[in-house]
């Protein structure tokens, strides 16, 4: 029987990022995935790192936002420390852009909404905006730039992610569950008694 401090049901980024944090403070970690590991959402996912609000309802959010982006170049530099690889990450800005007869109104109440959580944001003429992307429409009456905007391309650090993991700490260990619900499967294994564990954490997008 094969014992572990934790099973991590979900091997994306945040499951791998779990199995790294926990791995370091010397726990015995088992990552369970249908399939390989980081091939679902984090495999497609777009890169782009924002804690600015897209809508109404993620205004709670943006204090988390905020703070995990300030994290996020220390994570960075310890994956590809720990893995050798590079993951894309570059903090390059962000331009949005407004259109119709209302675009100056809708740009300025965007700016200060956005600076009313104490991020970074600058309306900017649209002379300047096209130094930036010179291919878009024609139609743009108003744009701001968010200057500490950044991006990873996901599949790099994902495969980063699983390198640190294996590379660095030999108690992760990665298992492909081939059918059935994770859930079920994690209730199963405790049941029988296959595999030993003291916590379960799900780490899924869906089940």
């Amino acid at each position: 029987m094969k014992t572990y401090d934790a099973v991590i049901a979900g091997g994306g980024l945040i499951g791998a990022s779990i199995a790294l944090e926990l791995a370091a403070r010397g726990l015995r970690v088992a990552i369970l995935d249908r399939q390989d590991p980081g091939r679902e959402a984090s495999w497609a996912a777009a890169g782009m790192l924002s804690a600015a609000p897209d809508s109404l309802e993620a205004f709670p959010l943006v204090p988390l936002s905020a703070a995990s982006a300030a994290m996020y170049p220390s994570f960075i530099a310890e994956v590809e420390n720990l893995s050798g690889s590079k993951t894309g990450y570059r903090m390059c800005g962000a331009v949005e852009a407004f259109f119709g007869i209302a675009a100056g109104q809708e740009r300025d109440a965007r700016v200060a909404s956005i600076r009313s959580f104490g991020l970074e944001a600058e309306t900017v003429s649209i002379e300047k905006f096209r130094q930036f992307a010179p291919a878009l429409s024609a139609g743009i009456e108003a744009a701001a730039v968010l200057p500490t905007e950044a991006v990873v391309t996901p599949r790099d650090l994902m495969q980063a992610m699983l390198a640190a993991c294996r590379s660095s700490f030999p108690c992760i260990r990665c298992r492909r569950v081939a059918v059935g619900r994770l859930r079920r499967w994690i209730a199963i294994w405790h049941i029988w008694g296959w595999w030993k564990f003291s916590a379960a954490i799900l780490s899924m997008a869906s089940c």
